[in-house]
C-alpha cells in the first residue's frame, strides 16, 4: 500500500489568521511512522521557539509553501482559499476548513481542478 505524502501549512492568505493545523506541543506524539511522510512549510514552529533544523529532525523535512502545494498528496491547510487550491496539484487532497458553501469561488477551483476537499467541520 502506497503511502500518501502529507504538507503541514501553517501561513494563510486570509487577514489575520494565526492558527495552526497542529500544535507543536503535540509534535512528538504524532507516531515516527507517519512523522516520515509529513513535511512542514519552512518557518512553521518558529513563533513557538522551534527552528526549522528541529522539525527536519523530527519530520521528512520542510519546504517553501509554494513547493508544498504544488508537491504533496494532500495538503493540511487549515483556511485555505481558492488563490491556494489554483496553486495546489491538480487532483490532490486538501484539509481544513473550505467553507464550500460561502466561499463559491474556491468550490469552482476544486471541481475544476478535480481536487478533493475534506472539512474539519463535516
Amino acid at each position: 500500500m502506497t503511502t500518501l505524502e502529507l504538507a503541514v501549512i501553517g501561513s494563510s492568505l486570509l487577514e489575520n489568521e494565526q492558527r495552526l493545523p497542529i500544535d507543536p506541543a503535540h509534535f512528538e506524539g504524532i507516531p515516527p511512522g507517519l512523522r516520515r511522510h509529513m513535511t512542514f512549510e519552512q518557518g512553521y514552529a518558529e513563533p513557538f521557539g522551534i527552528p526549522d533544523a528541529r522539525l527536519e529532525q523530527l519530520f521528512a523535512g520542510v519546504a517553501p509553501r509554494d513547493e508544498l502545494l504544488a508537491t504533496r498528496d494532500v495538503v493540511l491547510l487549515h483556511k485555505m482559499q481558492a488563490a491556494d487550491l489554483a496553486l495546489a496539484r491538480e487532483g490532490g487532497v486538501l484539509w481544513g476548513w473550505p467553507h464550500c458553501v460561502q466561499q463559491r469561488e474556491l468550490t469552482q477551483v476544486a471541481i475544476d481542478r478535480r481536487q478533493t476537499l475534506i472539512a474539519w467541520e463535516a
